[in-house]
Formats: structure tokens, sequence, C-alpha cells
């Protein structure tokens, strides 16, 4: 079985999402690892792009050029599953610490460098945990990054992100 095979298989596993963590980390050696201050950029792949998608990441992550972990979406619905990007899967690459312009840049950079070129949204994992999630009017990202761009675009308020 290929790599890609591989990974597809993953995808259509009965689960939510599936992780990737730099190498020989242990989830709960990520948790031992945690600032408080921890952020994901998020960015929403098209289905037909997201085998390909978590290839690049897991071998990114192998190659130690992102953080310290990585999930993305499977292909599994799920009955409680509010996708408002129909057609998109989310992959999310975390970051140790939403305090740290210039490492979430850096990860950027990399994640831009391996071809992710997709539009991209930073948000805080303390966000996600409180249930914050964007709707229309109510943005709860951080940054925003255009597609194609190394940048930190601050969200603005009221503008879905």
């Amino acid at each position: 079985m290929t790599t890609k095979e591989q990974y597809q298989k993953q995808l259509e596993m009965n689960a939510p999402w599936i992780w990737t963590f730099k190498e020989h980390m242990h989830p709960i050696q990520r948790r031992e690892k945690e600032t408080g201050y921890e952020g994901k950029w998020l960015m929403f792949i098209p289905l037909g792009d997201i085998v390909e998608t978590w290839n690049v990441v897991c071998e990114a992550m192998h190659n130690k050029l992102l953080g310290d972990a990585a999930k993305i979406r499977t292909l599994k619905e799920f009955a409680e599953e509010l996708d408002a990007r129909k057609g998109h899967r989310v992959v999310c690459i975390y970051t140790y610490n939403s305090k740290d312009t210039e490492d979430i840049l850096r990860v950027l950079a990399a994640l831009r460098s391996v071809g992710m070129q997709y539009e991209a949204w930073y948000k805080e994992d303390a966000a996600t945990k409180r249930g914050a999630y964007s709707s229309p009017g109510h943005g709860v990202t951080l940054y925003h990054a255009r597609y194609g761009k190394v940048e930190l675009l601050e969200s603005r308020k009221g503008r879905k992100t």
C-alpha cells in the first residue's frame, strides 16, 4: 500500500479527526508542554485535495518544519457536524504560543514553502476550548493570511473570519 493509499484509508476512519505529532511526541507529552496560549492555523481544504494535503502536512511535521501537532477533519460525516464550508475539511496546524508572532509567521511561511497556499486563519486554542466559533457577523480568529501570502492581517470584528 502506498503512503497516499494509507492516508486515504486514515481519512475514511470512523473518527472525526486524525492527528500527527512531532516525531516521538505522545499526546500526553504535548499537554505537558502547553503554555496556556496555544493557537492554530486553520485552512479549509477542498475535498478533492485533502489526501494530498494531509500527505504534505505529515511530511512537513516529520521534517520538523511545523509546530508540535496538526490535525485534519476526516471524510467521515457526523450527524452533529455543522460544516458551514460544505465540500471542504479543515486542517489545523498548532503553534505553541499565540503571543509569539515570530513563531506564528515561521509556521505560516513553512506551510507556504511546502505548497499550502490556501487562505488561512489563526485562532487561539482557548477560544475553541470555550466553544467560540466564527459565525456571520462574529469572528473569533486573531489573524488572517490571504491566499499564498506570509502575513498577519488582524481579523476584523464583525466580519466572518
